[in-house]
């Protein structure tokens, strides 16, 4: 079984999400027909055959679909889908993860704009169909191991990739041209090194505080199945700070180390 979630932003709450679906009484849960290609979801990963199994949390059915699907606001819309098995590769990886990205945004700064890079995450998870114990996870077990990782995990991985960035950000672009300021420049580079790095290690160690209670969370819930996970982690690249650096007298360049966040969950064989 592969569960996958797919996302699209609604503007204004009259928008149509542009796609179809049909429900049966042998097949209560709603089975996507059609996909508008110039729709909401028309580039989002939504395809036909595509069965849903969440909208914004909520478990749709013959008989609440359309009460959902009508009270969906203006803002960002979550469809957790199931791919039929015809659809269904058979080397997905044994996991349950996000993809972490970075992406620029232009933000406003004072009277200026400025490009920043800010971080995104998109869930995604699969059973592979080589392993005959990881077919035995009940689907509502699944999508509660799904949502522990997609509403605990991520967003805390997602804040401290953005504290990382955002002292990415203010670290190089605290040198000032100008050799008679180099000694009072020097001097709020190294307090603001301190303080971005006393902030950046308060959150990351928040988020390993939140992997480690995932971590159990999922184990508790795979231990009946005798399966067992571990963390998943993805790197960020480190980072020179800005190059301006080398113009002052006996001033080095600052090398800062990629950062691993925990990404998700990869399961292991059986225990023993």
């Amino acid at each position: 079984m592969t569960i996958l979630e797919v996302t699209a932003t609604k503007i204004s709450s009259s928008d149509k999400l542009g796609f179809n679906y049909t429900c049966t009484d042998e097949q209560p849960r709603p089975l996507i027909t059609n996909v508008n290609s110039f729709g909401l979801f028309g580039h989002s990963g939504l395809e036909v055959g595509h069965t849903i199994l969440l909208i914004n949390g909520e478990i749709p059915t013959k008989s609440n679909i359309r009460d959902i699907l009508k009270s969906l606001g203006s803002g960002d819309v979550s469809l957790v889908v199931e791919p039929s098995s015809s659809l269904s590769s058979n080397n997905h990886d044994e996991s349950c993860y996000f993809v972490l990205s970075s992406i620029p945004e232009k933000r406003r700064m004072g009277d200026k704009h400025i490009m920043c890079t800010i971080a995104k995450a998109k869930m995604t998870s699969s059973i592979s169909t080589r392993s005959q114990v990881l077919k035995h996870i009940k689907q509502s077990d699944w999508l509660e191991l799904y949502y522990t990782v997609a509403a605990k995990l991520q967003p805390e991985s997602i804040k401290c990739a953005n504290v990382y960035y955002e002292m990415k950000m203010r670290m190089n672009g605290e040198f000032i041209v100008g050799h008679d300021q180099h000694d009072m420049q020097r001097n709020r580079h190294d307090s603001l090194q301190r303080n971005e790095t006393v902030k950046l290690n308060i959150t990351l160690h928040n988020c390993l505080v939140v992997a480690q209670c995932v971590l159990s969370k999922v184990n508790s819930i795979l231990a009946k199945y005798n399966i067992n996970a571990v963390l998943l982690y993805n790197s960020l690249e480190g980072y020179t700070v800005d190059s301006k650096a080398r113009h002052y007298e006996n001033c080095t360049e600052l090398m800062i180390d990629g950062l691993n966040l925990p990404t998700g969950v990869q399961f292991c064989a059986a225990a023993r």
